[in-house]
């Protein structure tokens, strides 16, 4: 369960701007959008967030800074070398103070019903800085923190009295561009173990302009989860009656999609590339249809190709309790379907097991206040001076009654542009 997650210096973010999953405390859809959460029997935790705001606002740029952490955490000990750069760090570039200052990256999460805090602070060099603490029934406990920058040369190696396991010698092992909780369980720490694997296994990214299949076929290597994927896509009313995943010889020689290539690497998969290329799949439309009549994916509407892709990945999170991340939700969805998918997550029924969305989009039918709560919608705007800033709807104090979409749409809130093509085609076909 993800609380919240902060970032400064990252890409457009060049301030430090948070995204909240703790709800408000009111009774809007509270038995259905929200959930309980340990740190008291007041505090709940929404099921999902949604960002709004122009082009180039700096929405993607929010879900990358999530994906970028994760990557980070999972990978730092074990594919970087000594001297390589942490690729993931991405400054904000348009001034100079920030391309030379680090990036900060920090998230508040629930594993094994235990608060956690953790962040860091690196260039693409070294970690500067790292800590973690510990909420067991609401009490902060310090687990680590950890400096390395100028003023310390030799590194500040800090570990609490709770932290279980090798601390010394992990701290020596640990290199300046790798995190002390990625070496720790390169090294076989138990006690970081869930810790570093929440971000691992349960933080789970998706583009959805260019997603790949890939997820969904491995998904339906078991026939539980094919026929759950089937019964998702019939329900999208796409006229489809049965899938089949076949094996096929492929050439890999070329260049591989890069969403494919993503997905692979952050799920640790990349060595069965050759596997994952090799399952197709075909679709049976009429109850008489033969092998002859069967469609390839690629041969289907586009629209139904991503909502293939997307099947995969929302059930998988949704029966294990992740955070499903989605770069542009409504990329070739029809709104009722993005409002289907929106509406898994919050309703208990259908999501027991606690799996959060968070996801960025243009549509605005989710404003319809049966789907989200006022405080589940975020808001990102660009500045002259090029730096994002993100804002919570809520800080703009709409009314219960209020026709959320409509001023969206008008400006009220901000994050929302306000085209003047035309006018700037008339202008300049005028003096020409």
């Amino acid at each position: 369960m993800l609380l919240e997650f902060s970032l400064r210096n990252f890409r457009s973010f060049r301030d430090e701007q948070t995204l909240t999953l703790l709800a408000e405390k009111n009774s809007e859809h509270e038995e259905t959008h929200t959930m309980s959460v340990p740190r008291s029997e007041e505090d709940r935790a929404l099921r999902s967030a949604a960002i709004y705001g122009p082009n180039a606002s700096g929405k993607t740029n929010l879900l990358m800074g999530l994906r970028a952490m994760r990557w980070i955490v999972a990978h730092s000990a074990s594919r970087l070398q000594q001297g390589d750069d942490i690729e993931p760090v991405d400054p904000f570039r348009l001034e100079e103070q920030s391309r030379n200052s680090p990036t900060m990256f920090e998230a508040s999460f629930v594993v094994d019903d235990v608060e956690y805090q953790y962040g860091f602070e690196a260039t693409r060099e070294e970690v500067l800085e790292e800590w973690l603490y510990s909420f067991p029934k609401g009490r902060q406990r310090r687990l680590y923190e950890r400096e390395h920058h100028a003023n310390h040369p030799e590194g500040k190696w800090n570990p609490g009295e709770h932290l279980r396991g090798q601390k010394m010698q992990i701290w020596e092992a640990t290199r300046p561009n790798a995190l002390y909780l990625s070496t720790a369980v390169q090294l076989n720490n138990e006690f970081l173990k869930p810790i570093f694997e929440w971000f691992r296994d349960s933080v789970r990214y998706i583009a959805g302009s260019n997603l790949e299949s890939a997820y969904t076929k491995k998904f339906c290597e078991e026939e539980e989860n094919r026929k759950r994927v089937l019964g998702l896509v019939e329900a999208a009313d796409v006229g489809i009656q049965d899938l089949y995943i076949e094996e096929e010889s492929v050439d890999i020689s070329g260049e591989l999609p890069e969403q494919l290539v993503s997905w692979l690497d952050e799920s640790g998969q990349r060595e069965d590339i050759e596997e994952f290329l090799s399952r197709s799949v075909r679709f049976q439309h009429t109850e008489r249809e033969d092998q002859q009549g069967l469609l390839g994916l690629e041969e289907e509407s586009h629209g139904t190709q991503q909502y293939f892709a997307l099947a995969g990945p929302l059930l998988d999170v949704l029966e294990n309790g992740y955070v499903l991340v989605v770069d542009e939700l409504d990329s070739s969805l029809h709104p009722d379907i993005i409002r289907e998918v929106i509406d898994l997550f919050n309703d208990p029924e259908a999501n027991p097991n606690g799996a959060q969305l968070i996801f960025n989009l243009h549509d605005t039918t989710p404003f319809d206040r049966d789907v989200l709560r006022r405080d589940q919608i975020w808001l990102t705007e660009k500045f002259s001076d090029g730096a994002s800033e993100l804002t919570a709807l809520l800080e703009y104090a709409p009314r219960k009654s209020e026709a959320l979409e409509k001023n969206y749409r008008q400006g009220r809130y901000g994050g929302c542009p306000i085209p003047r093509i035309v006018q700037k085609a008339k202008f300049l076909s005028i003096n020409e």
